[in-house]
């Protein structure tokens, strides 16, 4: 079976086929109010906190963060704001408070400003506002002032309305374009460099500050579980993935295609598919908007091993250890890994017991285990003696041992085949050598008295024309033989003594109706009175 240490989901993160939730880090005065709900300031003055992701976040691929923001409901007197922030230093990091914003002090770092107190030393607009900024610095008039500052909302100048507001961040990686949506509105878009301000780091840390100075709000956000929405898992073959589209006011789902999920109505449907496949899920988005997200999981290139059945060697040479190794896809880069701690394809087991491999392809893996028996070279092993049963045609007898031997030798006849033909009753040997220098002699005991099975035909037709008019039970070799017939309903309605024995289809002097009526024989050889019956049991149709 195929296995994976890893996987990494799309919509969510997947670790070992269960689904986990984002996890963050608080510091400085960020507190949790549950609901995945923080304060990052309380209304006290000179607060500074910050909400940091556990996990990095990637640049190098597309992302979209929802999330609402609250700035508490004093106006005039109210301050400073909230920066949405990715950056370098990690996610116990903390910024400089008051009009910095908790953003102050991070280098290089890309932050996205909700301000909501005018500072003029920072060259602030008179409406809280929306900007763009760079490596901690907020002065609109710096270099590091990629875009805006723009309203915050479309609708008032004032966003310290003790409301939540939506947020939307959207990063598209092809065009390298940011958009920032505030209440359902795009208030801001840019082209934006990120890998000149991260140095090419393709991974970033990322969270939220909210900063009070002389004047202060109760400053907070809440963060959906499913925030964080990236559009392709890597799956291995057999390997089942949860899909997780984000949440909908109407919680009312519609997932494509319907039949590689368990459920294409629900939020999130288990798929397994067994080849790379594109998912589309619509639902209605907290804008009221008709939304189609896609997912791409992609299925690795199956490989197989198998280790076989117990290996025995015998002697000193040095047997190796061989696995039957398969992949569709003949440049797959596999790694190997013994028991032993060796990675080469092969190795020469030293002591018996048992040996497992473990077979690596990126992340999947599959394991196998195999048990060696190791004999001197003048070994023999002898096996159980296997009976068999001659009539008149001649009898083949072979090694009952599945593993292909190098040498064959059956004394009766000197013959080097690995099958012979017997036609007489008796013992007979074979002596057989594995690939791996060890003997093996194996005894058939051929017994010409054995009782031949009874023999029926499957249907009859009793219509006195003189042809299959009778059934009749029948073997090769003389048998005591007792058989009946039964209805469909299990009654007796025939009894028969012996191979001359039939029945013409009546039961109490009147023909039975067209169909199948099952039939038992019990039989043992004629005259051993000492053996036990055996049994057999089968169906004849009867046709008009």
């Amino acid at each position: 079976m195929l296995m994976r240490t890893l996987a990494w989901g799309v919509l969510w993160l997947l670790f070992m086929n269960k689904l986990y939730g984002q996890a963050y880090n608080l510091v400085g005065d960020a507190v949790a109010y549950g609901e995945d709900c923080y304060r990052l300031t309380d209304d006290v003055p000179w607060q500074n906190g910050a909400v940091w992701y556990a996990d990095k976040l990637s640049i190098a691929s597309s992302f979209e963060l929802e999330f609402t923001m609250n700035f508490g409901n004093h106006n005039s007197n109210g301050a400073d704001g909230i920066v949405l922030v990715l950056q370098t230093q990690g996610n116990r990091a903390l910024g400089n408070p008051g009009q910095g914003i908790g953003f102050k002090g991070f280098a290089p770092s890309l932050g996205i400003e909700f301000d909501t107190h005018r500072n003029t030393d920072e060259q602030d607009p008179t409406y809280d506002h929306l900007a763009l900024v760079q490596d901690g610095i907020i002065n609109h008039q710096s270099p590091q002032n990629l875009a805006g500052p723009v309203p915050a909302s479309a609708l008032s100048d004032n966003i310290e309305d003790g409301r939540d507001h939506l947020v939307r961040v959207r990063w598209d990686v092809t065009s390298q374009v940011l958009d920032v949506y505030f209440d359902c509105a795009l208030r801001l878009s840019s082209r934006v460099d990120m890998a000149s301000i991260f140095g090419g780091q393709q991974e970033v840390w990322w969270g939220f500050t909210g900063g009070t100075g002389q004047l202060s709000n109760t400053q907070r956000v809440c963060l959906r579980k499913d925030i964080v929405v990236r559009d392709t898992f890597e799956i291995c073959p057999g390997e089942a993935v949860q899909l997780v589209a984000r949440s909908s006011p109407s919680n009312q789902y519609s997932w494509s295609p319907a039949g590689l999920v368990n459920s294409s109505t629900i939020q999130n449907p288990l798929a397994r598919p067994t080849q790379d496949q594109l998912f589309v899920v619509t639902y209605q988005d907290y804008c009221g908007r008709l939304v189609q997200d896609s997912v791409f999981v992609q299925v690795a290139q199956p490989f197989s091993l198998d280790l076989g059945e117990k290996r025995v060697f015998c002697g000193e040479n040095s047997w190796e250890l061989v696995p039957e190794v398969s992949a569709a896809d003949p440049a797959l880069k596999l790694h190997y890994r013994w028991s032993t701690g060796d990675t080469l394809p092969t190795i020469l087991p030293q002591t018996a017991g048992w040996y497992q491999l473990t077979l690596r392809a990126d992340a999947c893996y599959i394991t196998d285990s195999v048990e060696v028996v190791l004999y001197p070279a003048d070994h023999e092993s002898t096996l159980p003696s296997t009976f068999h049963c001659f009539y008149e045609d001649a009898l083949q007898l072979s090694s009952a041992l599945a593993e292909e031997r190098q040498d064959y030798y059956w004394p009766h006849s000197e013959e080097t085949a690995a099958a012979v033909y017997v036609s007489r009753g008796g013992e007979y040997e074979l002596i057989s050598t594995n690939r791996y220098g060890c003997r093996f002699r194996e005894t058939f005991v051929v017994d010409e008295q054995c009782p031949a099975p009874p023999v029926a035909p499957e249907a009859f037709t009793p219509n006195g024309d003189g042809h299959n008019d009778l059934f009749r039970i029948i073997s090769r070799r003389a048998i005591d033989l007792r058989w009946m017939v039964y209805d469909r309903w299990g009654n007796v309605i025939f009894v028969g003594n012996g191979q001359e024995a039939g029945w013409d289809g009546y039961y109490q002097g009147v023909l039975c109706p067209p169909g199948a009526y099952p039939w038992k024989a019990n039989y043992r050889p004629l005259g051993k009175t000492q053996d036990a019956f055996s049994e057999k049991r089968g169906v004849v149709w009867l046709i008009r």
